[in-house]
């Protein structure tokens, strides 16, 4: 989040005469949060590293991606991994602001 994300919050604050402890700040930072965006994504980082995935999914359609001998992703595994989280991150915002979600 950038700092004008808080910008309403603080200019409310200040509107209102308080100089605003831990918990009015929280509180509003709790309403600020998508909680259906963050749970579908930490659901999806979750299935991008399993196992089942790596082997099954990503290797088949990208070659290079996961070292057998070592057990671990190479290079382009992270990166390919990285990419689809994005892209899960833009499809979940995009249908949330639709009201699909």
């Amino acid at each position: 989040m950038s700092s004008c994300d808080f910008d309403p919050i603080i200019q409310e604050l200040k509107q209102c005469n308080k100089t605003g402890d831990l918990y009015q700040l929280s509180s509003k930072v709790y309403d600020i949060i998508n909680f259906k965006i963050s749970l579908l994504l930490f659901l999806t980082f979750y299935i991008l590293n399993t196992d089942v995935f790596i082997e099954k999914g990503l290797s088949r359609f990208f070659c290079d991606v996961y070292d057998t001998n070592n057990d671990k992703f190479t290079e382009k595994g992270i990166i390919l991994s990285g990419i689809l989280l994005s892209l899960s991150y833009i499809l979940f915002d995009i249908l949330d602001k639709k009201n699909i979600l």
